[in-house]
């Protein structure tokens, strides 16, 4: 039976508007493995690759291409809601599924190192044991599942790009503030630091969101109780 990339195409499946990237490595994957395993180990690193910039970029994060893509996988992990909200447990639920998405990430981590030793990938001599079929689907299974957890965790945490697009033009006023009172300038370029620290870091543009909101408050409870 030919191998199939089963939980990344019900990934395409469900969510169209993810884009060609993911069919075209799916496909690619899926024709090598039967005939070219080692070229089947890195295109599977790639399709993890292709799932973090994605949800990056639909997360408004920055995309760090220097790190390592076991450590990129891992901070999505950390980051994406893996769900069970309200449930009594939740909180031991997450610690179990991120040590369980972690397990995966870990069996990438080996697997992309091993297919970095010479011969089992590329280089190497002519007359040494190359990676099999069984080695690819290894790989493959694993970056198969992992990258479709962690991309239907993403979408279920409701960030796509309009979601993210909306968020952040719902506070105009407090965007304005925000880059009145911190202006960035490099050279001659300058930059709003409301968008700045909302595409860098979401939680700290909420939290001064949230005190700049109390203080409006404050500031109106104070005007009306003034005679």
């Amino acid at each position: 039976m030919s191998f199939r990339m089963i939980q990344m195409r019900d990934v395409i499946e469900r969510f169209p508007d993810a884009g060609d990237g993911f069919r075209r490595d799916i496909d690619a994957i899926e024709a090598n493995v039967e005939t070219h395993p080692q070229i089947g180990l890195g295109l599977a690193r790639e399709l993890l690759q292709s799932c973090c910039n994605a949800v990056e970029r639909e997360r408004g994060d920055p995309i760090d291409h220097a790190a390592s893509l076991p450590q990129r996988a891992k901070k999505l992990i950390d980051r994406v809601v893996l769900g069970f909200d309200g449930h009594p447990g939740q909180q031991a639920i997450r610690v179990h599924l991120t040590a369980l998405a972690g397990s995966l990430n870990g069996a990438v981590r080996a697997l992309s190192e091993l297919s970095n030793v010479p011969g089992l990938r590329h280089g190497g001599d002519p007359q040494w044991a190359g990676a099999t079929r069984r080695h690819a689907v290894l790989l493959a299974g694993a970056v198969d599942t992992l990258s479709a957890f962690l991309f239907d965790c993403h979408r279920a945490d409701g960030l796509g790009n309009v979601t993210t697009q909306v968020a952040y033009a719902a506070e105009p006023k407090f965007n304005e503030t925000l880059d009145e009172q911190w202006p960035i300038e490099i050279a001659e370029y300058r930059f709003n630091a409301s968008e700045v620290l909302f595409t860098l870091d979401r939680d700290a543009y909420l939290a001064e969101l949230a005190l700049w909101k109390a203080a409006a408050a404050t500031d109106g409870d104070s005007q009306e109780a003034t005679p």
